[in-house]
């Protein structure tokens, strides 16, 4: 894959010529594989700083984006599904992201009984849109509309999905979360 780096006023950012997805094939490493999504970068959206805590310890800091919500058509904030799958990785829950299937899969301890009520109306998914499944009881539990842009410290394309989706997939495993726009806190 060619690369090139281009100046801008703040900062480098790295560019792939052709489009790259996050695959996370488990939940503490960063692979690449090839996607039709569109790879924007990170100076195209408004950033803020990011601590995620679990059970009251920092397990990151990182950058969220700012964006629309294409369902909502309001203004909301994105994280990178790599830094979730980190906190998943501390409750003993095992996540990772298939780029083929545009799904981020999420196997949940055996003894965990996650609500799978209430479940979404299937959709397609595709480069903007993505499934996530919970492996045990093979269910899709939630779409979310996906970004795919540079993390801020890797510089490595990565898929961001709206912390609301995030939430709302958590609280089906029985974790509490609170999001004030820069601290996430969760807690199982």
């Amino acid at each position: 894959m060619r690369r090139m780096l281009i100046p801008t006023v703040a900062t480098l950012t790295l560019l792939a010529s052709s489009s790259v997805a996050f695959a996370a094939t488990s939940s503490s490493t960063h692979t690449q594989s090839k996607s039709t999504a569109t790879t924007k970068a990170l100076e195209s959206y408004k950033t803020a700083p990011t601590v995620i805590s679990y059970n009251g310890v920092t397990v990151s800091k990182s950058v969220h984006i700012v964006a629309v919500d294409p369902s909502s058509k309001k203004s909301t904030s994105w994280v990178p599904i790599y830094y979730v799958n980190q906190v998943l990785e501390k409750a003993g829950v095992h996540a990772s992201w298939n780029a083929t299937l545009h799904e981020w899969d999420i196997t949940l301890p055996k003894t965990w009984k996650p609500n799978v009520s209430q479940l979404p109306k299937s959709q397609s998914t595709d480069s903007a849109r993505i499934a996530i499944r919970f492996t045990n009881t093979n269910t899709i539990v939630e779409y979310a509309p996906r970004i795919v842009a540079p993390d801020a410290y890797s510089h490595v394309s990565t898929t961001y999905v709206p912390v609301y989706y995030v939430e709302q997939v958590l609280k089906r495993m029985g974790f509490q979360t609170s999001w004030n726009g820069t601290d996430w806190v969760i807690k199982h």
